[in-house]
This record gives structure tokens, sequence and C-alpha cells, in this order.
């Protein structure tokens, strides 16, 4: 808008010059006539005359196209969102436009010389006059956030900026002034200050949490230890269990073998039936004591991960034989049929397998001792074992027609001293250690003993044990 202003003061510099040579040529025409050359200046002046009607018409063209400019920036001044204000160096108001009268609720006529600082708040006072002063000085001025009061005391956050306003190219000695803008923000603080206050609220959360975690942890800690110290009482009662068990069975086995032999003198000078087969019971006795104790230290060994394994070349059907021969007296004089049958699918010989021969028997003995003790007596009674070749290793198979076990005490037969029904204890005695015993000795062959109750009556205890190729030994 300067740069038009200067080029229409240029042309009306012109015209004065022309008109000025127009007055000049005049007087020279009045010189002319007297020398009869009056016809030469009409001519010129007309030439005159058209020239300046057409400098009219620019004038005109001019004065239009800064009217349409003045009508543009009226119209950009009344329809910005945004408030507009022209202030002088004192913050007074000289000129606003129509969102500057909805911002702070008072009609143009009554904004234009008043002072904005009646509209600040005094906190934001001193930072209006802060960024005026730096506006007008022409430094950067960076936008501030102030709160303003509407008419009625109603009061809002703006975002402000200033910039000077050059006019040097209007009047020689213009006072400064400056354009400030400004937005109603009070939406945008309040979402900030919600969002600031969720995020106090969940910092706290998170020390709450941090703090119920630490004690968690805590008392994590002292349930560790608590259960550290009652895994060491558990290993130490343990530990104690073992080695009572250990040296009451040599304490107690050292008579026995003194027992074994004396009877076994004594039968061999008894000769009247009756009292060798007196003699005999006692005989038997002693020899159920003693492999009873041998059981217990064979347990307190594998308590103390302290049983030795001797693997060798092993036969399965004489392992099994001889379990079934030492098992079938004790069978008969309960009434019992005991059955035993090697490969019963007959599908060829056994492959030798290497193996702990003693170990194996061991277990063997004390799953088929477990089915003659709790099978009772009567037509039907009958127990079987069996072994058979499997894809992956070799399986025995030893089952009876007794109680079996309830199923919900499957899973704890295995444990020591543990029976299917402690009421099987009074009626049939025992420790309840044979099938802990067989559990853990089938584990240390490299096996698994599964148990289950048969359909038909009665338990079946399933050994696997794995194939291990023999070393060309005699197997035992």
């Amino acid at each position: 808008m300067s740069a038009a202003r200067a080029h229409t003061g240029d042309r009306f510099d012109t015209l004065r010059q022309r008109a000025e040579a127009a007055l000049d040529r005049i007087e020279a025409a009045s010189r002319l006539e007297e020398a009869g050359d009056v016809r030469v200046l009409m001519h010129e002046l007309s030439i005159y005359q058209v020239e300046l009607e057409m400098q009219n018409e620019e004038l005109r063209h001019a004065q239009q196209e800064l009217e349409a400019a003045r009508r543009l920036s009226d119209a950009l001044l009344a329809t910005s969102p945004t408030g507009i204000m022209l202030v002088d160096a004192n913050g007074v108001i000289l000129r606003t436009n129509k969102a500057t009268s909805m911002l702070l609720g008072l009609e143009r006529t009554h904004l234009e010389g008043q002072r904005f600082g009646v509209f600040l708040d005094p906190d934001s006072l001193f930072e209006f006059q802060e960024l005026l002063a730096v506006a007008l000085e022409g430094g950067p001025a960076r936008p501030r956030e102030l709160r303003l009061r509407r008419l009625g005391g109603l009061r809002f956050h703006a975002r402000m900026d200033c910039s000077a306003l050059d006019l040097q190219d209007l009047q020689a000695a213009a006072v400064p002034q400056a354009v400030c803008t400004f937005q109603d923000i009070s939406d945008t603080v309040a979402l900030r200050e919600a969002l600031r206050s969720e995020n106090q609220s969940l910092d706290h959360q998170l020390r709450r949490r941090a703090q119920e975690l630490e004690e968690i942890n805590r008392r994590l800690v002292e349930l560790l230890d608590q259960y550290e110290a009652a895994r060491q009482q558990a290993e130490a009662a343990q530990r104690a269990k073992t080695s009572f068990l250990r040296n009451m069975s040599h304490e107690l086995r050292t008579p026995l073998h003194g027992l074994m032999s004396l009877t076994e003198i004594l039968l061999a000078t008894v000769r009247e039936p009756q009292d060798r087969e007196l003699v005999d019971m006692a005989r038997a006795g002693v020899a159920g004591l003693v492999e009873l104790f041998q059981d217990l230290l064979d347990l307190a060994a594998m308590e103390a991960d302290a049983l030795e394994m001797l693997p060798a070349d092993v036969a399965p059907e004489l392992v099994l034989d001889a379990v079934c021969q030492s098992m079938a007296p004790v069978a008969r004089a309960k009434g019992l049929r005991l059955d035993w049958a090697v490969d019963p699918t007959g599908n060829g010989s056994l492959a030798c397998i290497r193996t702990d021969a003693v170990r194996l028997k061991q277990a063997l003995l004390a799953l088929l001792g477990n089915a003659v003790k709790f099978t009772p007596p009567g037509a039907g009674a009958v127990v079987c074992a069996s072994c058979r070749q499997a894809a992956d290793g070799l399986v025995f198979v030893i089952e009876d027609t007794g109680p079996g076990i309830p199923s919900p005490q499957l899973g704890q037969v295995c444990g020591l001293f543990v029976q299917g029904d402690d009421s099987l204890t009074r009626a049939h005695g025992g420790l309840g250690a044979g099938l802990s015993m067989a559990c853990r000795l089938v584990g240390l062959l490299g096996g698994t003993l599964t148990l289950d109750n048969r359909p038909e009556g009665g338990l079946r205890a399933t050994v696997r044990l794995p194939a291990a190729p023999c070393c060309g030994e005699t197997p035992r």
C-alpha cells in the first residue's frame, strides 16, 4: 500500500510540472500571438488537455484499486477468527477487528482508545508490556500465554503475538505502533491441565504400585527365607531319619544274622517233623526280617544318593524266573496261584539288556511281594508276572486280583512309608516301603513305573526299561 501511495505522489509531481509548463506556453502564446503564430499554440494546448484527461483517468483507476484493497483488508480483519489490534507504545488500542470485540465482550467503538492492560490479569500485564516493548524494538518477540478478562469479569487464556508496524512511508513523524494478535486457548489450557492432573494421578498410582511391589517383594523374600529354612530343616530331618534307619538296620541286622545262623544249625540237628516245621518257620521269619532291614538300608542309601549301581549283561527271562521262584512258596502258603511267562505274545526270544540285575530283581520282588501280600486268598485269586520285548526296550508287567488302590492315592503310593489305604497297614502290616523302593529303583535303572487299576479288579504294575545293548558278557 505504501508503494502505491508513493507512485501516486510521483504522478502528482509530474502533473504539476506539466501544468507549469502549460502556463509557460500560454504566456509564450500571448507573445507569439503578437508574432502571428496563435495556431501552433492552440494545437499544443489541445495536446496538453488530452494528456491531462488521460492522467485523470489513471488517477481514478488507482483510487478504485486502493479502495478495493482497503475493502479487502477490512473484510479480512472482520472475518478473521483471530483477535487483531493496532496498539501504540503505551498499549492503547487504536484499531481492532470484530474477533477482538467478541473475545473481549465490548463493541469496537468502546475498545478503541482503551488501554489493553485493563483487560489483563495483574500477573499477565508485565508479560504483555515486555512483549510489546520487544516487538517495537524490532527484536524477536516470543508469543506469550496471558490471562484476559471479558466484560463481566469472565477470565480466559489467550496466546498473544506482537510485531512492529512500519509507518515511515505514511507519516514523517510516525508514532510507534504494533499489530497484536491473540486467540482464546482456554480449551487447550484446560486439556493441558487435565493431562497434567491425569499424569499426576498416574504418577501417584505408579508410586503406590511400586510401594506395593516393594512390599510384595519384601514378603516374598521373607517367604523364600522361611522356605529355605524349612527346606534346610526338612533336609536335616531327612538326613537324620536316613542315618537312623541305616544305623538301626546295621544294629539289628547283626543279631538277626546270628539268629539266622542258629536256626540253620538247629534245623540241621532237629529230627522231629513238627519241630523242624517250627524251626523252619522261625528261620523264614528271621530271613524276612533280614530282607526288610536290607530294604531299609537300600532306602537309606537311595535317600542319601549313595546306592551303587553295577550294570552288567542281563537275561530278562532269568531275572523274572528267579524272582517268581523265590516268591512262589509265599504265594502257595497263602493259597494264591502265581503264574509267570516270558514274551506272552509269542514274538520270539527276549534280547539281552545291560542293567543292574540285583537292583532289577529287588524292584520286581518288591512289586511281586506287594501283589502277593495284598491279594486275598480264595477261588480265582491269581498273581501274574510277564516280560515282553517292546520297540523302545523291555516291559515287565505284574497283575493281581486284589483290591487295587483308590484313584486319588495312585499318585502318592511311591512316597516312602505310604500305602494306598491306611487301613491295609493294620490288616496286612508292613512299612509301606515296597512301592516306594520299587519306584526309586526303577528310576535309578533309567526306566519308568506306572500303576493303574485293572477294569476287572486288582492292580497292574508296568515297568519299562530302555533298550541297552549288551557287551558280550555271560547274562545273569
